[in-house]
């Protein structure tokens, strides 16, 4: 052997410290030797199969981190075939290497920060009704999530509810979606509570779920009445191979009952109701058998009388509009007509009522400059609903239009009042709301006027005015 030459030993030598440099060039991580001529029985797989194993070639260990990093489904332990290149991870979670003795394998480790398994994603919870009243019973609960790890036959998905959903510890039904598709099989009768709060699916035996998959469980059975009235319930997600859960997963708050109902008419609808269909504001769809939603529903909904009609089979929940004072009753299959303590009639009073003269000085028989009238609507207004304010004492000139600019809202607009607004004596103003325009309620309206304006009276006389639109019972 020449001077020139390397010994063979010397040659590997070299060529174990020239692959370590293309480690350092090739993967973000370093790998730790545990030790030679082993492999790590507890791999999740082996011989290239997925998702525990994979092929990197032969004599490219830099490849094999790459892949174990790269895969969530590991953990940070691995075993490399120098010689057949397959590339075998231990599964996520996994605390160490079990080492066999195995010719031609390695195993190594790489940053501990790999080696636990990631929890679900997208995980969230849906009630129906979504009422959430108080000691009512849901037709169902939505569970959905994806998985982050892959599930084997045995595997379990545990959701857990900070309060009780749950009747008892029993078997229940519920009709699942894999992928965005209906399965039967993967989970089939193996979805149970296990108290109260907690329900548990398990995969059945020659089933799987891979990582990446969303499920749905849509739970119909076994379901207990909600929680007394501000309970806040939120969901913990865990499968049996993640090493943490999700937690503060939003389910929902509990609301109160609305009053006593009293029945008025079977099979009729309230014909007088201000909309249906769910539309807003007199409309809205509770969900089906939930007469409690309905009630609680027109009870909170200032826009609404006491009276109400609800069909229980689509869910429909219409009521008479405030100061409504009967419920005219017409046929309708399905429909029932109701009432509630007559406290609910009236239609709440405008707020936020102002008035400001410029200027401010009030001399008596000078002209003010403009007055400003502010005030916050409690009820929506349609086309030709009117605002009326009305001064204990004459300041208007006469009754003739009054040029008044308008925001609503906190914006200008020239639309929904127009040309609408007048004195219709020396003490009245009323504003009418125009053909194709509306208001909603609790909307700011301020209306700034300058034309017709009165003297201001004798000095000492003090002026108050009143606020009421057309839909308000009291001004």
């Amino acid at each position: 052997m020449s001077d020139c030459q390397l010994h063979p030993r010397h040659q590997a030598m070299l060529f174990s410290l020239l692959v370590g440099t293309m480690l350092e060039l090739t993967s973000s991580q370093t790998a730790t030797l545990l030790n030679a001529g082993v492999y790590c029985s507890n791999r999740g797989s082996s011989g290239g199969t997925a998702p525990f194993s994979t092929n990197a070639g032969a004599g490219n260990l830099a490849a094999c981190i790459a892949a174990v990093a790269a895969n969530r489904e590991c953990s940070n332990f691995f075993s490399y075939g120098s010689s057949d290149g397959n590339c075998d991870c231990v599964p996520c979670g996994g605390t160490s290497c079990t080492q066999v003795a195995q010719v031609n394998y390695n195993a190594y480790s790489i940053e501990v920060s790999y080696q636990a398994c990631p929890p679900m994603t997208s995980c969230s919870v849906a009630l129906t009704p979504s009422t959430y009243i108080e000691s009512t019973t849901p037709s169902q609960i939505a569970f959905s999530a994806t998985t982050t790890n892959m599930l084997a036959a045995a595997g379990m998905i545990t959701i857990t509810a900070s309060s009780a959903v749950w009747a008892s510890a029993a078997s229940v039904t519920c009709s699942v979606t894999k992928g965005g598709v209906s399965d039967s099989t993967t989970f089939a009768s193996g979805v149970s509570s296990t108290g109260t709060s907690t329900v548990v699916a398990t995969v059945q035996s020659s089933q799987s779920v891979g990582a990446g998959v969303a499920l749905v469980f849509t739970c119909t059975s076994n379901l207990a009445p909600l929680a007394s009235s501000g309970t806040t319930v939120t969901f913990t997600f865990q499968s049996s191979r993640d090493t943490s859960p999700v937690t503060g997963v939003s389910g929902w708050t509990t609301a109160p009952a609305g009053p006593p109902s009293t029945l008025l008419g079977t099979n009729v609808f309230c014909s007088n109701r201000g909309s249906s269909g769910g539309t807003a504001p007199f409309s809205t769809n509770v969900g089906l058998n939930n007469l409690a939603g309905c009630t609680a529903a027109v009870a909170g909904n200032s826009e609404c009388s006491n009276f109400f009609s609800y069909g229980a089979s689509d869910g429909h929940c219409d009521c008479v509009p405030c100061g409504g004072t009967t419920c005219t009753q017409s046929a309708q299959a399905g429909y029932n007509a109701y009432s509630i303590p007559v406290s609910y009639q009236a239609c709440p009073a405008m707020t936020a009522c102002s008035v400001a003269s410029t200027p401010s000085a009030y001399i008596e028989g000078t002209y003010p400059t403009q007055i400003v009238f502010s005030a916050t609507t409690a009820n929506s207004l349609p086309a030709a609903g009117t605002i009326t304010v009305t001064a204990s004492s004459a300041i208007w000139a006469s009754a003739a239009s009054v040029t008044c600019s308008v925001t609503k809202a906190g914006s200008s607009d020239t639309a929904t009042f127009a040309a609408g607004i007048s004195s219709t004596d020396t003490s009245t103003l009323v504003a009418t709301v125009q053909t194709g325009q509306s208001v909603a309620a609790g909307v700011a309206i301020v209306f700034t006027c300058t034309s017709n304006l009165g003297q201001f009276a004798l000095s000492g006389t003090t002026v108050t005015f009143s606020f009421q639109s057309s839909r308000d019972s009291a001004e």
